[in-house]
């Protein structure tokens, strides 16, 4: 990404080299031509050279002023600053040219060049023979900005520019190369995530958040990672505070590290288990498994309880009703599409029997026509009601090309768990929430 320059992309031809020094003959005879050409003109058509010397004149004093403007304005822009070369690509791959980090690199996530002690403890610890170091920064962008091509300098705008003249001289100082890496996105969460998964990142480092505290920014990291599709990338996440321990945390399915006090706990459990009920076939793994699944099987039983009630027929109906009448006002008002989110599939389904019995001509069992949709995943052992909305990955995106479609007439969609994060449709203009 570093800038290089290419002043000549061309030359005349004809050159010579005497004692290593390039002579442009080539040149120098066009010129030569052009001038007893010029000199002739100048004897024998004396309207024309004065006409030509006018214009040559006012070209000149053009020429001038614009170079004093372009001066002026390079003076006001920040001195100083590196020059770097942009490769725009439409997704992030290893392999591509523009990334040379292997699989396994350290992916650093940085934005305010003030904080920047975490890139630092990166630069001095890490072996360039191990892992390579890729550097990036999250370009905030709108939600519908992914519907058309950001220009250059939304990209990488001057504030990116001095960022990554700091990112590379504090790199030239540790002696360590390092990728640079601009990602426009909506949510800088999904963005750090998603580019350390796909760059096979062993580690992903962040420093401190000035606006909320390392627990909740490793839990936000942590809920992207749960929004990775399968199968997911493997890597840990380091959080690095000036003066203090980092704080390590493994993103994904791993050994709970144990409080010593929950050791004792399980440890006396299984010493009172294993006397009065068990015997020498108990182990500790045993304890804790009995534990974890009698708290799923309490919290399923409370999310069941909630779910009958959100789902109970005669508040779908009701639901139903107050949809239809508000999204019909709010399209006489301006045009737009709306997404229902449902606390579960089963109310989901229900809730799109219910509109289309209130607006029959919005049903279609055909994914090209209709005006509503439920989308969710499913298999064939769901119930048989169930089975018109169970689509597979290509039909689903078929729906989403749909949907994003101003000009489509699928306006309604019903989602459990799906479309809610790297979703962008510009028309979309109302989301209805009915989950608590």
């Amino acid at each position: 990404m570093r800038f290089r320059r290419h002043d000549q992309e061309y030359k005349t031809p004809i050159n010579i080299i005497i004692r290593g020094r390039e002579w442009p003959i080539g040149l120098l005879s066009t010129t030569l031509a052009l001038l007893l050409v010029a000199v002739a003109n100048l004897f024998s058509k004396q309207i024309a050279t004065i006409f030509g010397v006018s214009f040559t004149l006012l070209l000149f004093v053009v020429f001038t002023i614009s170079e004093r403007l372009n001066a002026k304005a390079r003076r006001e822009t920040k001195q100083g600053l590196e020059q770097f070369n942009l490769d725009v690509q439409a997704e992030i791959s290893l392999g591509s040219g523009a990334i040379h980090a292997r699989p396994g690199c350290v992916l650093v996530a940085v934005r305010d060049y003030n904080r920047m002690t975490h890139l630092q403890n990166v630069l001095q610890k890490t072996n360039l023979r191990r892992h390579d170091i890729v550097v990036m920064t999250v370009r905030g962008v709108s939600a519908g900005a992914g519907e058309y091509e950001l220009a250059e300098n939304q990209l990488f705008t001057d504030y990116e520019r001095e960022l990554f003249t700091r990112v590379v001289a504090m790199a030239e100082k540790e002696g360590k190369t390092v990728d640079l890496l601009v990602v426009p996105a909506v949510n800088p969460f999904d963005a750090m995530v998603q580019t350390a998964a796909k760059l096979q990142a062993s580690r992903l480092v962040t420093g401190v958040s000035a606006r909320m505290d390392s627990e909740e920014l490793a839990r936000r990291i942590g809920r992207a990672w749960e929004r990775l599709p399968e199968p997911r990338h493997a890597f840990s996440l380091e959080i690095i505070t000036p003066d203090r321990p980092s704080i390590f945390v493994n993103l994904g399915p791993h050994p709970p590290r144990l409080w010593p006090e929950d050791v004792d706990l399980v440890h006396e459990m299984w010493l009172e288990l294993s006397e009065k009920y068990a015997g020498a076939k108990l182990h500790h793994r045993d304890v804790v498994g009995v534990a974890l699944r009698r708290m799923r099987e309490q919290l399923k039983s409370k999310w069941a309880q909630l779910e009958k009630i959100v789902g109970a027929e005669p508040r779908v109906k009701m639901i139903a009703r107050d949809l239809v009448e508000h999204f019909e006002n709010r399209r006489s008002a301006m045009e737009g599409k709306a997404m229902v989110v449902c606390m579960s599939r089963r109310i989901a389904v229900d809730l799109y029997a219910e509109l289309v019995k209130l607006r029959p001509d919005w049903h279609s069992e055909d994914d090209e026509s209709g005006q509503i949709k439920v989308v969710m995943t499913g298999s064939a052992t769901d119930p048989p009601s169930w089975q018109q909305h169970i689509r597979n990955k290509s039909r689903r995106r078929r729906l989403g090309d749909r949907f994003k479609d101003p000009g489509d007439p699928f306006r309604v969609v019903l989602v459990r768990d799906m479309w809610l994060t790297g979703f962008d449709a510009p028309s979309l203009h109302t989301m209805y929430l009915d989950k608590p």
